[in-house]
C-alpha cells in the first residue's frame, strides 16, 4: 500500500551566531529560536571559537560580525563554506562599507548592518533556509 511520495527525513537548522558582543549573540540565539521551533541556534563569541564548532558539526547557516579579534566574518564563512559549501551566511556589521559588502555580494552573503530590527533578521534568515531547500523538524 503506497501511502503517497516518501519525505526524506527532517532535520532541525542548525544556525551559529558569531560575534564578540555576548548580548547581541544571547539576544539573536533566544529569538530565532522563538521564532521558528525548527531552529537550533548556538553561539560563539569569537572567529576561532567559531571555527571550532564549524569543523565539528556543520551548520545550515553561520551569521558572524564582519570584526571579531582573530578571525573575522569573511575568513569564518570562507572556511565554513570550504568544510560544507550549502552552508548558507549573514555577516553583521557596525562598520558598514560598500567594500565589506561588495566583498560579501561576491561571497554569495547576505549583509545587514548594526543596529537592525529583528525582523529584518528574521527574514534574511528565512531567505537563506529558502535557497537551501531545508525541510524542517523541531529542534
Amino acid at each position: 500500500m503506497n501511502k503517497g511520495p516518501r519525505r526524506m527525513n527532517p532535520k532541525p537548522i542548525r544556525i551559529l551566531v558569531a560575534d564578540d558582543e555576548r548580548t547581541l549573540s544571547f539576544f539573536l540565539q533566544k529569538s530565532l529560536e522563538a521564532d521558528d521551533a525548527s531552529y537550533c541556534v548556538e553561539t560563539s563569541h569569537s572567529g576561532a571559537e567559531a571555527l571550532v564548532k564549524i569543523v565539528r558539526t556543520p551548520f545550515d547557516l553561520v551569521i558572524a560580525d564582519l570584526r571579531m579579534p582573530g578571525l573575522d566574518g569573511l575568513r569564518l564563512v570562507k572556511h565554513a563554506r570550504d568544510l560544507n559549501s550549502a552552508t548558507q551566511a549573514i555577516l553583521m556589521t557596525a562598520y558598514g562599507s560598500d567594500g565589506a559588502e561588495a566583498a560579501a555580494k561576491e561571497m554569495g552573503v547576505e549583509y545587514i548592518t548594526k543596529p537592525f530590527a529583528m525582523e529584518d533578521m528574521k527574514r534574511l534568515v528565512r531567505k537563506a533556509m529558502r535557497a537551501q531547500g531545508k525541510e524542517r523538524e523541531r529542534c
